[in-house]
């Protein structure tokens, strides 16, 4: 058994990269992965991933080693944080049973949540995520972008900002998001446009910066008008 505090509002920001009633069952919540020293957060749908660095929270039993769990979707949800106050999470996680089952225990604000952690193997989020942005062009679902800009308000920044780096390196097609929270981290996979050709002319088109009327029009209709 141990005891790990995290934050709800880091809860809630990741959850939304996370898939919803995905027949990858393993997808419908937030990864916990809990080392001696720091721990992280991951949520992906097959589209965009996230993954949040916890610098300070971790468990030193576990030197040389780490520790993952599933943290259903619903579960979170009842976890909304707070705009103000305390927003702390503690999260009370028993050894597995014989089948591999993990019972927990969230503790916050003076309620308890018992619940299941999801049993399953959660992919190795590592292997799709490139080390260097190799830039060009990129199609992103804005949607997708809309989901990221909603998670890092909830990380503390009003506006959302973020900046999308295109990505075509060898190995990796995904594209790197950041934002002013230096802890958090996602990549995004392209969008393909079935059918179409591309990709798309990324300079401006001649005809923006071409004037709406010939040069020598004005001149003809003076000249029309003195007749």
């Amino acid at each position: 058994m141990r005891s790990i505090t995290l934050f709800r509002n880091d809860m809630t920001a990741v959850s939304r990269l996370a898939a919803k009633a995905d027949i990858r069952y393993y997808l419908n919540g937030v990864l916990l992965e809990i080392g001696a020293m720091s721990s992280r957060l991951v949520a992906t749908d097959g589209h965009i991933l996230g993954v949040l660095h916890l610098p300070d929270v971790g468990d030193p039993k576990l030197i040389g080693q780490s520790e993952q769990h599933i943290i259903p979707n619903d579960v979170i949800a009842k976890m909304k944080p707070k705009k103000r106050g305390d927003n702390k999470v503690e999260f009370i996680i028993n050894d597995p049973d014989k089948d591999g089952n993990v019972k927990a225990v969230a503790r916050f604000d003076g309620e308890t949540i018992d619940f299941q952690m999801v049993n399953g193997r959660y992919p190795e989020y590592r292997k799709i995520i490139g080390k260097r942005a190799a830039g060009g062009i990129v199609q992103i679902d804005p949607e997708l972008l809309v989901r990221f800009k909603k998670a890092v308000i909830d990380l503390g920044d009003s506006r959302g900002w973020m900046q999308v780096t295109a990505n075509q390196a060898a190995g990796t097609s995904a594209s790197f998001l950041t934002c002013f929270d230096k802890r958090f981290f996602a990549v995004v996979m392209p969008w393909i446009n079935e059918g179409q050709a591309g990709p798309l002319p990324y300079d401006a088109p001649a005809w923006v910066h071409a004037p709406i009327v010939p040069p020598a029009l004005p001149l003809l209709l003076e000249m029309k008008a003195a007749a």
